[in-house]
């Protein structure tokens, strides 16, 4: 899935300007149309250090501040902070809070959708039981063509000597068939292509 800056960061429940932030920081991977792509970029957040790259020197600050002023972090800082959690497909992203989690996770699972819809959409995905139906409709359209074949030779080579002439009779019936089934199959290609 792809999706501009501003439908990234609403995607991902990020403000935009962390999402700038990402890709100033080169964390975003962009296609060639100039949008994000979501997974791959998911993937490299992961890779380069999860959702808040700040996190570990956040981390630092707050036990530097509480080595020098004796002070605990405050109760507004979440425990979880700087856990590793798995959001599929092995990406593993570091996360603040489980709000981030839950959005990564729902982005990852909108992404999915997304590009099973755009292949659906595309035609590189049809589902099972029409293409089912179309091979058995391919497949009656073949046996009608060869089931005649019989009675339609038999009365042409029945008399015939010449061996030229029964293979060109043999290679017009058999060009005849291709042609039938070529046709019965196109009209099915075109009826399935055919909004519903």
């Amino acid at each position: 899935m792809e999706l501009n800056q501003t439908d990234f960061a609403r995607h991902a429940g990020w403000s935009r300007s962390y999402v700038s932030k990402l890709k100033g920081q080169g964390r975003l991977v962009m296609s060639p149309s100039g949008l994000i792509d979501v997974h791959a970029t998911l993937e490299k957040i992961a890779a380069t250090g999860g959702v808040t790259p700040a996190a570990r020197g956040q981390e630092q600050r707050w036990d530097d501040y509480r080595a020098n002023q004796g002070k605990a972090r405050p109760d507004s800082q979440p425990d979880n902070a700087g856990l590793t959690f798995g959001v599929g497909d092995d990406v593993r992203v570091k996360v603040g809070d489980a709000t981030k989690l839950q959005a990564l996770r729902k982005l990852k699972a909108d992404a999915d959708r997304a590009e099973m819809e755009r292949d659906t959409m595309r035609g590189r995905l049809i589902e099972r039981d029409t293409v089912q139906a179309d091979m058995r409709t391919a497949a009656g359209v073949i046996l009608n063509a060869l089931e005649g074949h019989p009675d339609r030779l038999a009365p042409l080579l029945l008399n015939q000597t010449d061996l030229a002439t029964v293979r060109a009779l043999l290679r017009d019936e058999v060009e005849s068939i291709q042609s039938t089934i070529a046709h019965e199959l196109g009209q099915i290609a075109r009826h399935t292509e055919e909004p519903a």
